[in-house]
């Protein structure tokens, strides 16, 4: 039962982070922010659904995410900041 929310919470993790990497505009990443987070959004989803789970597997399962979220945010926020280096926050070459 445990793996399984596992593998759900790095299938979503996953498909978000290729919605981010496939942005091309700040109001994509918006709207990826609100489908994900927002009181309908996947996580927020995912995050009921753990509800009927004791108290050290949802222990387990919201460490996870929040480990892996934090390695998302850092892997593409160095990914922007390098793309605004070479290409400008305008997508045109500096």
């Amino acid at each position: 039962m445990v793996s399984e929310l596992k593998e759900d919470l790095h299938n979503l993790l996953n498909s978000i982070t290729i919605s981010i990497q496939n942005s091309k505009a700040s109001s994509e990443l918006e709207n990826i922010r609100v489908n994900s987070l927002g009181k309908k959004g996947s996580i927020t989803l995912y995050l009921r659904n753990l509800r009927d789970y004791d108290l050290e597997t949802k222990k387990e399962i919201l460490s996870r995410l929040l480990e892996e979220s934090q390695t998302i945010i850092c892997r593409e926020t160095n990914a922007a900041d390098s793309q605004d280096f070479l290409y400008g926050e305008d997508g045109m070459p500096a």
